[in-house]
């Protein structure tokens, strides 16, 4: 699922901050009409989507905006760490998958998608659900790690706006960029290294490419990029 995709579903809502039973400031989510939600399938007819949440947010002046978690997707929150921490750099490179800065600024989202039946599920009876094995936690105080499975732990995610926004003008700019360092003409563009007049000159051919040669291109390619490489 791509984040566009995501942003089609009626799983959205807003949230505000509010204070909560140990006077901290705490997330309290809110329906688009501003009325009551929660992630209860209960409330499934209060969600919305992105761009009606986003709406929603402007007109009532609320905090932020949420979704409720996939059943096929997991939600890694970590709180504390700066983005140069090795620690969240190496969490950074094994989640290859969607990644924004916290609505606080102060912490790491990681979105991704999960395969339900390699989670280590029981059937809660108190709670009359599905949900994580015991021994696997959950959130830990410890190391301010909490993660969320869709299928298992009812939960929200909220949604760094900024983030997102920063990141598609990021994006949208590089591929104008590439497209024009490649095939470029030269006006009012560069000249790209394949354009018929002043682009690169072929080093050699070669009558033959093994699988070997495949593999080592391929393995050239830096991690994030190798996905479309071939």
């Amino acid at each position: 699922m791509t984040l566009d995709e995501l942003k089609e579903q009626k799983i959205w809502f807003l949230w505000n901050y509010a204070l909560g039973k140990n006077g901290k400031k705490t997330k309290v989510p809110m329906s688009a009409n501003g009325g009551i939600t929660g992630t209860s399938d209960n409330y499934s007819n209060t969600w919305t989507d992105y761009d009606s949440a986003i709406a929603a947010k402007e007109k009532h002046g609320v905090a932020g905006i949420g979704f409720k978690i996939p059943d096929n997707m997991y939600f890694l929150d970590i709180d504390g760490r700066p983005l140069e921490d090795s620690f969240i750099q190496l969490l950074l490179e094994r989640h290859d998958t969607y990644a924004e800065t916290s609505p606080s600024g102060n912490g790491i989202h990681i979105l991704g998608i999960c395969d339900n039946d390699r989670l280590p599920l029981i059937k809660d009876e108190t709670k009359g659900r599905i949900t994580l094995a015991r021994e696997f936690y959950q959130k830990n105080p410890n190391n301010h790690i909490e993660l969320y499975f869709g299928h298992a732990t009812n939960r929200y995610a909220s949604f760094s706006i900024e983030k997102y926004l920063i990141d598609r003008l990021g994006k949208n700019f590089g591929r104008a960029e590439d497209k024009g360092f490649i095939t470029g003409t030269g006006a009012d563009e560069p000249v790209g290294i394949l354009a018929d007049t002043g682009g690169a000159d072929v080093a050699f051919t070669a009558s033959t490419l093994t699988y070997d040669d495949m593999l080592t291109l391929y393995h050239s390619t830096d991690r994030k990029y190798r996905k479309n490489a071939v």
